[in-house]
Order: structure tokens, then sequence, then C-alpha cells
């Protein structure tokens, strides 16, 4: 799942799919070559590809390379055949990195000072210290060594970028599956070959002079590198996504989210996520035509719901190591009495049930897309402020996001196997047993209108009897306004006020209201934006107390921290304690104020100790 940006498509289109093409090299004489060395000789430097070795073959072959056959220290990338490891130029041949065959791809080369960091898809591999080149060359290619030597690749070759900064790991892995700004820091060339035809590779960058002009005709294929709004369909027979065992996932409590969409439900409970394999299971999450459940490898218990065929629905499973809260759409629909085991070291599998007799069953029919893993217990407000959203993988206690947006929906998509986890985890999946072509067992689309609003910040404050409410935005498409709702209690919600939004801004906006009349006691303000189609989400809530009876006052300014305000209090001692009574946190006021840090959402309760006695209120951290 992931926004349609306009310019990519038709007005009054809902899916818009682009030509999407690559490279195929014959490994006889075929190569692109410009005129230009866009790699940089001195300083920092990346390059980075998708590429598709066929087979095992033989001799040296380069993906792409710049240089002089006349001596110096060359670049390049590409394989041994004699060794099957990737090589990357003259200062690293001998890498020891096997380089994966008959998939899909992705390789970065990054050099930062003097030392060369691989990548391969999104994950370090290996570094070579020393990694120095002492030739530009006068030309870039791609399929083949630099100069006169003859070392063509067979396979093929797609989205090839080259950068005078070193990416990081993040950065790589982010920008994996979508595309790149072509005005992007540090981006020199940018060859999407996606011409389709003729003989020119265009780059898209404004730096002139770095077209590339196709060699003896390697041909233009279609290419399942395509960066679009997907989601992953399962036949219902044995289609599964692996993702290997990794400890992040052995939560006790935390988040599973899922956008599902069955073709076909019984009274079977088919699997649609699950930290699960021979050996046992942790937890597995199961839909059927009438309940939604969990399975902890001993009980299976689920609650009511009908769920109609052909229809998304977005799920999320909150478990707090007691019990397992279930919302739809955003709207809890009960509470599952049960946590999830104490197994560990269990792979996580979408889309079948793997049983401890060694056996598969329960097998999902229909697509599943934007799986999320949290180490944290989401809030209601939280769920529903993101679940149209497609996340970037840096968000606070995110383990792991797939969001399965590679691949032409319904198209060839052979040999595309690997499930981006675009978390700094990169602990990616692999689709077994899916066809890769067709209307079934492939990708298909998934596009959620979203709002184009990039939140930045959103706070509350409390000065004197009013509430200060500020945020801002990073950006802003087709905005039209801010509702600002507040609660008395956390659930329902009035709206008290509307500001106008930008409408449209690629620079940061900042935004303030404020509540003149806040209620006795404990105020919950949350954003409703709205863009100008009337679709609208939610911001995360804040919180301000205006209990004024014993002068002890809190709000919530953000990033999950209370702040405490005794009136007329100075150095007094605090606690803050959990529903069990267990102590979270303690200190002294300065000057009767405390900011203070909370791991965890929950109800706490803050106690101030005075020469006249114990202040206490309760709060409530979404």
């Amino acid at each position: 799942m992931r926004k349609l940006l306009p310019f990519l498509c038709l007005p009054f289109c809902h899916v818009c799919i682009a030509q999407n093409t690559a490279l195929n090299f014959n490994g006889t004489n075929s190569y692109v070559s410009t005129t230009a060395n866009p790699v940089p000789v001195a300083g920092d430097f990346t390059v980075e590809l998708w590429t598709y070795v066929a087979s095992v073959g033989t001799g040296l072959r380069e993906f792409v390379s710049q240089g002089s056959s006349t001596g110096g220290q060359n670049f390049y990338i590409g394989t041994d055949f004699s060794n099957g490891n990737i090589r990357c130029g003259d200062p690293w041949q001998i890498t020891g990195i096997a380089m994966p065959v008959n998939q899909w791809v992705h390789v970065a080369l990054v050099r930062s000072g003097t030392t060369a960091y691989l990548y391969l898809n999104g994950v370090l591999k290996g570094s070579q210290a020393g990694y120095t080149i002492s030739t530009g060359g006068t030309n870039f290619k791609i399929g083949n060594q630099f100069g006169a030597l003859s070392e063509y690749y067979n396979g093929k070759i797609d989205e090839v970028r080259v950068w005078n900064v070193a990416r990081t790991a993040a950065q790589i892995i982010a920008g994996m599956d979508k595309p790149v700004s072509v005005s992007s820091t540090g981006l020199v060339a940018y060859y999407k070959l996606n011409e389709g035809s003729g003989t020119v590779a265009g780059n898209s960058t404004a730096t002139t002079g770095l077209n590339g002009t196709l060699v003896n005709s390697p041909a233009w294929v279609s290419s399942p590198v395509q960066f679009s709004a997907n989601a992953l369909n399962f036949d219902g027979v044995d289609d599964q996504v692996v993702i290997p065992a990794a400890s992040q996932y052995d939560i006790s409590s935390g988040t599973v989210e899922c956008w599902v969409n069955a073709s076909s439900l019984g009274i079977i409970n088919h699997e649609i996520v699950g930290a699960r394999s021979t050996v046992g299971s942790r937890y597995s999450f199961h839909i059927s035509s009438s309940a939604i459940g969990l399975w902890n490898g001993t009980l299976y218990v689920s609650v009511p719901y009908s769920a109609a065929t052909g229809t998304w629905y977005h799920l999320a499973f909150v478990c707090n190591g007691t019990q397992t809260i279930v919302y739809v759409n955003g709207v809890s629909i009960g509470t599952i009495a049960q946590a999830f085991s104490s197994m560990t070291g269990l792979p996580v599998i979408i889309g079948i049930s793997k049983n401890t007799d060694g056996s598969q069953s329960e097998a999902f029919n229909g697509s599943i897309d934007e799986v999320r893993i949290w180490n944290t217990q989401r809030t209601q407000a939280q769920i529903q402020a993101n679940m149209n959203i497609t996340l970037t993988g840096t968000e606070a206690g995110l383990v792991g996001l797939f969001s399965f947006d590679l691949g032409n929906a319904g198209g060839d998509n052979s040999n595309l196997v690997t499930a981006i986890d675009n978390t700094s985890n990169a602990n990616h999946g692999v689709l077994t047993n899916f066809a890769l072509t067709g209307s079934s067992s492939n990708f298909a689309v998934h596009s959620l209108a979203l709002l184009p609003v990039i939140l930045n910040s959103f706070t509350a404050s409390r000065e004197g009897s009013q509430a200060i409410l500020q945020w801002q935005t990073a950006q802003e498409e087709n905005s039209r306004s801010f509702a600002i709702e507040r609660s008395a209690d956390g659930l329902t919600y009035i709206s008290i006020g509307n500001v106008d939004a930008a409408g449209n801004s690629s620079s940061p906006r900042s935004y303030s209201f404020t509540d003149a009349a806040p209620v006795n006691g404990k105020n919950y303000y949350r954003l409703k934006q709205v863009d100008l189609d009337g679709l609208f989400t939610y911001s995360e809530t804040r919180a301000l107390d205006f209990s004024l009876s014993n002068g002890l006052s809190w709000w919530l300014p953000g990033n999950r921290t209370v702040a405490i305000r005794l009136k007329q209090g100075n150095n007094e001692h605090f606690t803050i304690t959990d529903t069990n009574g267990r102590n979270v946190q303690q200190g002294q006021l300065s000057g009767g104020m405390a900011s203070v840090p909370l791991s965890m959402p929950g109800m706490y309760v803050v106690k101030v100790f005075t020469n006249a006695g114990e202040l206490s209120s309760e709060i409530v951290v979404p």
C-alpha cells in the first residue's frame, strides 16, 4: 500500500500503471555507454541498482563500471563466476560475498571516507578498508567493464542510481521499494530505464551529459521493479511469506496490524499472520466467516465478527501481556482474555498455519497488505491515525513493516521473491509458492485514499486557565482544514474549533489554537485532518489536567512525556505508579515543575508529597 504520486496518474484515474522496463544484456557484446564519469574519484559515493542474474555463468561480469584499462584503481560492481562472489573494483576484487541468482536483488556499494560497504537488499554484507580509486576514466558503463575490456553482463538491470554522498543503511532501505526525487541531495545520475524502446538510456537528474547509449542492442524487457500501491494476493492453497526468526518478534506485549481482503471465508480459521512454525506457536491471528481470533499454541480464543468477502478491513491486535484487544477499522470489537505464549525464536509466517505435525493448514485466500509488528501497545487513537498511511519504517516501537509495494499488480513478477522489511532491522521475508503472474497468487492493487499531510509535531500546554495547542506540518497536498476535537474521558470527542490548512505546501507550516474554556478536570485533544475530498484522519492524542482544587496539574506535551506542576510548589518529592501500584518514576519537583518520560502507554497515578499531605491525580497516557 502506498500513496500514488499525482503526476503518475491521469485525471479521474483511480489506479494508473506506468510503463516499467529494464535492460536485458546478452553477455556477449551488449551494454550501455556514457561519455561521463559520475562516480567521484575522491570523496564519498553510493552506487545502487536492481539486478537479476539468470544463472551461474563463467568469468568476470560487470553490472556497472567506470575507469580506464591503462591502469590504476578502477570502480566497478560485478560478479566473479569462478567463485560466485560479488566483486567491487580493483580495491575489493575478492569480497567473499555470494551473489544470489534467479531472483531480483538490490545491490548498493557505499564509500564513506576510505572504507567501502556492500549491501544486498539493504543488509550490510561486508566492508573493505582502504577503498581508493586512482582513475575516474571517461565512460560510465552499464553491463560491461570500462575501457576496451570485455566483461559483458548476462542478465537484467534496473533503477541505477549514482550519488556523491555516502547513503546510510536506513536511506538505502527506504529507497529500495520507492522512487527517489530526482532533485535529492547528492543524486548525480539516475537511470530509471523506463524508455522501453530506442537507443538512449536517459539520466533523470538535472546534471547534463550523462545520458547513456545502448550498444549492440541490449533488450528492453518488462520489469517487476516497479513502485506501486500494492498488496499481496494469496491463493488459499500454499502461498505464504516466510520471515526469518528474529528476537524483535518475541513480543509479550505489543501490537500486530494488517489490512485483509478475503476472496472466500468459511468456518475454518484462516491464518493471517503469526509467529509460529512446526515446533510451536507464540501467536497467530485468524479470521473466519463469523469471528476473528488468536491462537497462542495452547488455546484458540475469538471474538464474533462477520466480515464480508471482497472488502478491505484493517485489523489490529493489541496485547498487554494478559489480554488482547481486537480492532477492526480502528474500532474495538472485543477483548480476548488471552496473551501470547513464551516460545521464542520462531519465524513469522503470513498466509498459512504451520503445525507441529509438520503439516500446513488454514491457508488464507485473498489479499493482505501493510503488515506491521510493534513492541509497544498502540492506542486506539494511534491506530486510527496511522491505519490509512504507509509508514516510513522509522516509527518508534515498529520492529517489522511489510508493505509489498514492489511489483506490477497482476503482471509478470517472476523471480521478485523478496518481501522487504522497511524497518532498520531489514529482516526481509521470502515469497514462497506464489505464481507471480496473473490476477491471483501475485501482487495486487491496494490503493487507499491517503491524506497528503505529514505532521511534524503536535503539542498541548497550559497557560493559566487556557489550553494552547500547537502543531506543525512538514508538507501538505490538497489539505483543507484541521478540526480540533476535545474529550473529557478520552473516548467521546466533540469539535471545539476549526483551523484552515495551507492547501499545498512543501515547507514547514505552523498552526495554533486556544481552548479558552477547557472543562474542569482532564481534557483530551486531537486533530482531525481533512483534505479537499472530505477524507480525514486523526492525530495522536494530547492531554491536559485542569483540576484546580488541590493545585496539582499535569499535561502531556508529546513523545509520551508527562509534565507535572504544583501551584505554589517548590522542591516536593513525587512518584508515578502504574495500575498495579508499581513505582515507575520518582524524583523532585524543581520550582514546582517536572517533566517525566514514560516508556509505555496506559493509566498512571502521580503523587506529590507536601507538608500539608499527599496530592494525587490519575494520568492516562495514550
